[in-house]
């Protein structure tokens, strides 16, 4: 970026630390959430074992980033599992599933702030950075015809991570969607109508 003038230079580096901050807020106050709802600990030790483990996994770059990559998408294949079994409990209407993938419809009270909501949880600025800096760790050769072929590669790379992402916000909407779609007691019906962070737990039941 040394082509850029110095005010240029802060002010990409300003917003994209902002996109960063903002992008990972969410997952952070979530994963504590996760941590609240499910083995019931203090929200303030969620988001403590969240930033431990995220030192703990960038600490893997000191042995290259293959490990981190690796560790990466272990996680990543755990958590689609996990979806998946849950999924194919629920037996969600495959049909209706895929139409909504290619037809979407707003229907209900809150479909459009739960629509901004998905897309605000899918449209992550922090991958371009992600992906830019895996791309250049790379060792290419200095050839035109390599760093073509390299980029075809980095390109197939990053959208089959993206479909990957994807297919489990499908799973996770679809899962949702399933439960508080199905036979409830009133309850748990009146519950699903309005449902809040607080409120989240039906969805284990």
């Amino acid at each position: 970026m040394s082509e850029y003038p110095k005010p240029v230079r802060y002010g990409l580096w300003f917003f994209a630390e902002l996109g960063v901050i903002a992008a990972t807020i969410p997952g952070v106050l979530g994963t504590a959430l996760a941590y609240n709802m499910v083995l019931d600990l203090p929200f303030w030790a969620g988001v403590l074992i969240c930033a431990a483990t995220v030192i703990l996994l960038l600490g893997l770059q000191s042995y290259g980033v293959r490990k981190l990559e690796f560790m990466i998408a272990v996680f990543m294949l755990i958590m689609a599992s996990c979806f998946f079994i849950e999924l194919s409990h629920v037996n969600p209407p495959m049909n209706e599933l895929i139409e909504g993938l290619f037809i979407p419809r707003l229907k209900g009270h809150y479909a459009i702030s739960d629509a901004v909501a998905l897309i605000s949880a899918l449209v992550v600025p922090h991958n371009l950075f992600l992906h830019s800096s895996l791309v250049s760790s790379r060792n290419l050769p200095s050839s035109s015809e390599a760093v073509k072929d390299a980029s075809v590669f980095f390109l197939l790379e990053n959208a089959f991570a993206l479909f990957l992402a994807l297919v489990i916000n499908v799973a996770i909407v679809s899962l949702s969607g399933t439960i508080c779609a199905d036979n409830l007691s009133l309850d748990d019906t009146n519950t699903c109508s309005s449902l809040t962070l607080k409120s989240a737990s039906v969805l284990f039941k």
